[in-house]
């Protein structure tokens, strides 16, 4: 705990960060111990790290959701998206828990209440690229999408400067869907439909499950 508040002292006052990064939460509390339970070490660990946060922001990612209620000021909800659509065969085989864009997109889908309550959610980043991708451009549009509409955090592990026209184009549209989305509702049938307005245009997106 020394070693951390000595960390945190220097990630804040002397090199003036506004926002820590919080990855591999989960690791605090892989088993329980004698009188505490791996939520209660789980929850005592997220308070001491806001104590020595302090008023600084947190994104909490690899965390038990519940364990960051009141705690982390922005929070990832799902696994990590990956470079393709849903992970190479033999990860489905051995791994219940894995890296998945599409995975990603139906927990995000599914904690979506949280979003601005519990804290504001993460869903994870979208790309736009051309390079180092194995997304079609249907499911990179479909992501981005969707991230806009969660109406949570809104980031890309892109590199802006090397966009081309059509990529700055797509950018603007998703960060427009972010910033002026109104009227989102779901529709729940044999795919999940979400219908929103954009401009007082009707709009909707069709997610894959």
């Amino acid at each position: 705990i020394d070693y951390l508040r000595k960390t945190f002292d220097k990630v804040f006052n002397e090199w003036g960060f506004d926002l820590v990064k919080l990855d591999f939460l989960y690791g605090a509390a892989p088993f329980p111990k004698k009188g505490e339970n791996r939520a209660d070490r789980m929850i005592r660990a997220m308070k001491m790290l806001r104590e020595l946060c302090k008023d600084k922001l947190i994104l909490g990612c690899g965390v038990p959701v519940m364990a960051g209620f009141g705690l982390t000021d922005y929070s990832r909800v799902s696994c990590d998206v990956t470079l393709d659509w849903d992970d190479k065969p033999w990860m489905k085989i051995i791994h219940s828990e894995r890296p998945s864009t599409k995975r990603a997109i139906e927990t995000s889908f599914n904690r979506r209440m949280l979003n601005k309550g519990a804290f504001i959610t993460d869903p994870d980043v979208f790309f736009l690229r051309k390079e180092n991708i194995h997304l079609s451009k249907e499911r990179k549009k479909l992501l981005a999408t969707f991230a806009a509409l969660n109406k949570g955090l809104f980031l890309t592990s892109d590199n802006p400067s090397l966009y081309g026209e059509e990529e700055r184009k797509e950018y603007e549209r998703i960060r427009d869907i972010w910033e002026n989305a109104e009227d989102i509702e779901v529709e729940r049938g044999e795919r999940t439909i979400i219908h929103y307005s954009l401009h007082s245009k009707k709009e909707t997106l069709i997610l894959p499950f």
